[in-house]
This record gives structure tokens, C-alpha cells and sequence, in this order.
């Protein structure tokens, strides 16, 4: 069963969330894809960038 536009929303949303609490290990939201994200803080200003290497950029700020 695919996910839902809503579904991964969600789900990229916790991501987020984790990452705001500092954690390290996030696994992409994507169905069936099991890569660890990047994550990237450039400063106050650009804010947080969260990457998969096989989807690209999943959450921007």
C-alpha cells in the first residue's frame, strides 16, 4: 500500500521534530527506504536543511 500525501507529511514532520530535539540517527520518511538523513544547520538565518541521498532534499527552513 502506497503512503498517503498526508501520511508522509506526517511522518517528515516527526523527522523534524526529532531533529529540533537533537537527534542523530533519522531514517528517511519514504516508503521502503531505510538511508539515514543528512542533516544541515547553516545558521539562525538559513536555517535547517534535511537530506536523503536517494530523494533529495526532504524538509528545507
Amino acid at each position: 500500500m502506497r503512503m498517503t500525501r498526508e501520511s508522509y507529511a506526517k511522518e517528515v514532520w516527526k523527522a523534524v521534530l526529532a531533529v529540533r530535539e537533537g537527534a542523530k540517527d533519522i531514517t528517511c520518511p519514504h516508503e521502503d527506504c531505510s538511508e539515514k538523513l543528512r542533516i544541515f544547520s547553516t545558521s539562525i538565518q538559513a536555517g535547517t536543511t534535511i537530506v536523503c541521498s536517494q530523494h533529495g532534499v526532504i524538509f528545507r527552513e
